[in-house]
């Protein structure tokens, strides 16, 4: 059947990762509902959140909420509404702060950097995430005060996978 999402309401395909699909129906989220989709890996259902639409899809003014620490290579393109036939998908998301994220737009979340496309996919509807880069972002591993003045001394460590696999350790 239908699945008509309102204002303020959520989807999140499964409470880990899943997939919502409907046999026939349409997907119509509205102004502020919230589609929640979590990244962990490549394949989907079991590695990343997809809705699978036998029907029309919406989502004029719905709110796209990504989550994840999935490192994938630039290129990795994750279907997140997989839109059969060959109907376009209506309207656009917003991000969390309420900008429009139109065809082409750059999404941001947890370090990843992916372009968000509405005509993707064998038929061109598909709405896809393809990851362009992710941004290093330096996180304290430790840290100790120093005595008297109260300094505060932060030891930081990460690690880089450049292209062809060979990772490097920052310390």
């Amino acid at each position: 059947g239908n699945v008509i999402v309102r204002a303020g309401g959520q989807v999140s395909p499964g409470s880990n990762i899943g997939v919502v699909s409907t046999d026939v129906g349409d997907v119509r989220l509205l102004e502020n509902a919230i589609y929640i989709v979590e990244i962990g890996g490549a394949q989907p259902g079991t590695q990343y959140d997809q809705l699978s639409v036998q029907g029309t899809v919406d989502v004029e003014g719905a709110i796209l909420s990504l989550s994840g620490q999935f490192r994938p290579a630039a290129g990795t393109k994750f279907t997140l509404i997989d839109n059969d036939g060959n109907d376009a998908v209506n309207g656009r998301f917003r991000s969390a702060t309420g900008a429009l994220l139109g065809e082409g737009s750059t999404v941001r979340f947890g370090g990843i950097e992916a372009r968000l496309s509405y005509a993707d996919g064998n038929a061109g509807n598909d709405v896809t995430l393809t990851m362009t880069s992710f941004q290093f972002v330096m996180m304290p591993s430790s840290s100790s005060s120093s005595s008297a003045n109260d300094t505060l001394q932060l030891i930081f460590a990460a690690a880089i996978t450049e292209a062809n696999r060979r990772s490097i350790l920052i310390s």
